[in-house]
């Protein structure tokens, strides 16, 4: 018989009120039974067996016992979840001695992945004893010490090749926790050992630059139905149990820089992203959420702007619901006596949309995370007549801000605090410019012809036309070029705040050449 790298290995089991087998933790039914068995690895000896039923949150109607064999009278009795959990951490505390190494061991990765993280971290906000975060697949340790070359796709059929046989005549959880003993004795006798359990990410890295190489295909997914004010904190918490890959979480935005209410998460591998979409039309508080496969490129796109995040030490709180007359100064008084921004109002950025509307966001820089922790003590504040929703922002949201700021948002001082160093004046995302005060019959080709020398550097199918719908003329148009600094500066126009002037179209027209951003092109 080998010997486990574990002094003791626990047979740990959980039912719900809702689906069973393969679909356990896919219907959000709460918990309502944990069994569990205790094994000396070294001795092969099994030390105690206990369940305890679980009241669920919400009202049980059902005839009869469900399959587990809880009734309504034994739910009547039973106590809270959390309750539950501190009576099996006390248990082990008292059969297992002080500095032996243990650990659980599952029928599959659903029972803790699926069912108790969801329900203890997401709906309930209990914290997890550190043992929650470890266990061995009983599934898999069994294949690997019995038929490496046979698929066992569960607990029934392990109990088939080892001709194993339920004893009806005791309570269903403990009478399941204890096949599961026998079959750990086996693997043992077998001449297995218990040496690399599985682990559950404690904690989710999400302020950090992807690495391409870790995104995997068929490993995305998009939730779809997030509550605007959720975050990657929000998010990553609704997917507890399932291990993310560093960076991994993306919250998606609009076009004018707002939470549109849809994230993207890449996983570890192709397991748990299954188990992802099983949660589908699961709650966040009460809204239920989609979540459904996404192309590998989908997330790289929208994860790419972390490129640089590991530079940016600084932390970020983003500000909802400013009034719209609201300036920098103002901000940097408002935190005044709880935290202090980075640069002054240099450290503030104030969100626009593309004709110089304040969105009512705000972005603000903090010299560090702990700053920044303290200034959301101002969460739910007034300023004004209008209270503030403050959230810590990754840096890869505020990134993507800064690549769709428009001509109205200036952000020179503000990069300048957040990367230490002044931004080229020009950067990419300043890839459009915006023509208005063009003749009423003027056409795609007549701005290629204004354009003389530059038309080569209009990209194919760049010009967009805008209509006004009132009286069915052009109003504005625009195109996208690859070169427009260098294309600009070669006919020798004249840079005049945020506009160029100086052209004459068709003989009579004053033309106003503005820069802008390519998401303002796919706006119009």
């Amino acid at each position: 018989m080998a010997e486990s790298g574990y002094d003791y290995l626990v047979a740990f089991n959980l039912h719900t009120c809702g689906a069973v087998a393969d679909e356990l933790g896919s219907d959000e039914s709460d918990i309502i039974l944990i069994a569990w068995a205790i094994v000396d690895a070294k001795q092969n000896t099994t030390l105690a067996v206990d369940e305890i039923y679980v009241k669920p949150s919400t009202q049980m109607n059902f005839d009869g016992p469900l399959l587990c064999g809880v009734t309504t009278d034994l739910i009547r009795n039973a106590v809270s979840l959390s309750t539950a959990l501190e009576k099996f951490n006390t248990v082990l505390s008292a059969k297992v001695p002080v500095g032996s190494k243990y650990c659980l061991v599952t029928d599959g990765a659903l029972p803790l992945r699926q069912c108790l993280f969801p329900e203890a971290i997401n709906r309930k906000e209990i914290a997890l004893h550190d043992h929650f975060y470890q266990y061995f697949d009983i599934i898999k340790e069994y294949h690997s010490s019995f038929h490496p070359d046979q698929e066992l796709e569960s607990l029934t059929d392990i109990l088939y090749h080892l001709k194993i046989t339920l004893d009806n005549d005791q309570p269903y959880g403990i009478n399941v926790v204890k096949v599961m003993a026998q079959v750990i004795d086996q693997i043992l006798y077998n001449g297995h050992s218990f040496t690399e359990p599985q682990t559950i990410q404690r904690e989710v890295k999400l302020n950090l630059p992807v690495n391409a190489d870790l995104v995997q295909e068929d490993c995305v997914v998009r939730l779809r139905g997030l509550p605007f004010s959720s975050g990657a904190e929000e998010v990553a918490t609704f997917l507890a149990g399932l291990d993310l890959i560093d960076g991994g979480l993306v919250v998606c935005l609009s076009a004018h820089g707002r939470r549109n209410g849809e994230a993207l998460a890449c996983f570890m591998d192709k397991q748990l992203t299954k188990l992802a979409i099983t949660r589908h039309k699961h709650h966040i508080g009460k809204r239920y959420i989609e979540v459904y496969n996404e192309l590998t490129d989908e997330f790289l796109e929208h994860a790419g702007a972390s490129s640089n995040v590991s530079t940016v030490p600084q932390g970020i709180v983003r500000m909802q619901g400013l009034p719209f007359r609201a300036s920098e100064d103002d901000i940097v008084e408002w935190f005044e006596g709880t935290a202090k921004v980075s640069s002054g109002a240099n450290g503030v950025l104030i969100s626009r949309y593309v004709d110089g509307r304040a969105t009512g966001d705000a972005f603000v820089l903090f010299d560090t995370e702990e700053e920044a922790t303290k200034a959301l003590k101002k969460d739910r504040e007034s300023m004004g007549n209008r209270y503030i929703v403050l959230f810590l922002c990754p840096f890869v949201e505020l990134q993507k801000v800064l690549d769709s700021a428009n001509s109205r948002m200036d952000t020179d001082a503000f990069q300048e605090t957040l990367y230490g160093e002044k931004p080229v004046l020009f950067v990419s995302a300043l890839d459009c410019v915006k023509l208005t005060g063009l003749p009423y019959s003027a056409t795609a080709d007549d701005v290629v012809n204004f354009f003389s020398d530059l038309a080569d550097d209009i990209k194919t199918s760049g010009i967009h036309m805008v209509l006004n719908t009132q009286v069915g003329s052009v109003m504005k148009c625009m195109y996208c070029t690859a070169c427009l600094l260098q294309g600009f500066m070669c006919i020798g126009l004249s840079y005049r705040g945020d506009y160029l002037h100086g052209i004459i179209f068709c003989g009579c027209h004053y033309v106003t050449i503005l820069f802008t951003a390519h998401q303002d092109y796919l706006y119009y």
